[in-house]
């Protein structure tokens, strides 16, 4: 499947969805595995870390921070701990998602909009997950450049 930037050759909407779609189902088994009913910001983080080659987040995962490998065990051993958080409630970092794809004017949710709300939540400055991306070198600041930088992508 290719992966659509907005200021693509098509000129339309984001059109990764079914990377979403796969990346929200990932987080959903994560989540009742650890006993969860729904995902929480470590199960999103974890998803995104596992599937960071199909989609764009992981792609901007993987080009900011230096050592991804040693981000995804950090990220590991912290969330089978339980020390990543729970964070904002299932309902408030949806529509966190979803202002992160307004924000941008998209009208699909995308793998870059978990991200951008995962770096981003309101309340969630000194968040573990915040925190453990920033010390990863993954900002919010440098993930919307970065996300700019992106023309098109073809997985």
């Amino acid at each position: 499947m290719e992966l659509i930037h907005p200021r693509s050759r098509q000129g339309g909407p984001l059109a990764a969805t079914n990377n979403f779609s796969e990346l929200r189902e990932r987080a959903s088994i994560l989540a009742k595995r650890s006993g969860r009913r729904s995902p929480d910001v470590g199960d999103w983080l974890m998803s995104l870390l596992e599937l960071r080659e199909t989609n764009v987040a992981g792609l901007i995962i993987t080009r900011l921070a230096p050592d991804v490998a040693a981000l995804c065990s950090e990220a590991e051993g912290r969330w089978s701990s339980g020390a990543l958080g729970s964070g904002p409630d299932t309902a408030d970092f949806a529509r966190s998602v979803g202002a992160a794809a307004d924000a941008l004017g998209h009208k699909h949710i995308g793998t870059e909009h978990v991200l951008f709300a995962l770096l981003g939540t309101e309340g969630a400055e000194n968040s573990p997950v915040q925190s453990l991306l920033k010390s990863a070198g993954v900002t919010r600041e440098a993930a919307l450049a970065e996300f700019a930088s992106l023309e098109w992508l073809t997985p």
